[in-house]
């Protein structure tokens, strides 16, 4: 005897070995972070991104390209006294508002200033291939010989693939 599949039989397969344990998996990951909206914000939020202040961070009057200061301390801790009080002035106390407000901010800064968002983009371009010299580890010889290593390497096997035709 034959056993024949109906696509019904299929579909419940897969729903019921791969789908259901991958939701499930994906509950348990995301549910911090929905706990943890719903008491801050109020409201169900399931997934939320601070992409606004990632922006900013990046992008604003006296950013390095990176989280950090030229000096290695976080941007934060030393940003320019009247841009500190003027942007005090201007975030909500809510979350989701202040990452649009810093958002804003990023965008009027590369509006403003294309050049110098430009210069502070080639420099992040630099820090995927050389090292953010912005961070204090990224100061270490060790370090910088280990990243120069793992660079090396890494266009050996590039050339190698593509000299073997396995660019895929």
């Amino acid at each position: 005897l034959a056993l024949t599949w109906s696509f019904r039989d299929r579909l419940g397969l897969l729903i019921g070995r791969l789908f259901l344990p991958a939701a499930l998996v994906g509950v348990l990951v995301l549910s911090p972070w929905i706990a943890r909206n719903f008491v801050v914000q109020g409201e169900f939020i399931p997934v939320r991104t601070g992409y606004g202040l990632t922006a900013w961070l990046a992008n604003h009057p006296g950013a390095t390209g990176t989280g950090r200061a030229e000096s290695g301390k976080p941007i934060h801790a030393e940003p320019e006294p009247s841009y500190e009080a003027y942007m005090n002035g201007i975030l909500p106390e809510d979350e989701q508002d202040r990452d649009r407000v810093y958002f804003a901010e990023a965008r009027r800064f590369i509006s403003e200033q294309p050049l110098e968002y430009a210069r502070l983009t080639l420099r992040r371009l630099r820090y995927f291939v050389l090292f953010d010299e912005t961070h204090p580890l990224a100061r270490n010889p060790i370090y910088r010989i280990g990243w120069i290593a793992l660079l090396v390497a890494g266009a050996l096997g590039g050339v190698i693939a593509w000299r073997q035709g396995r660019l895929d």
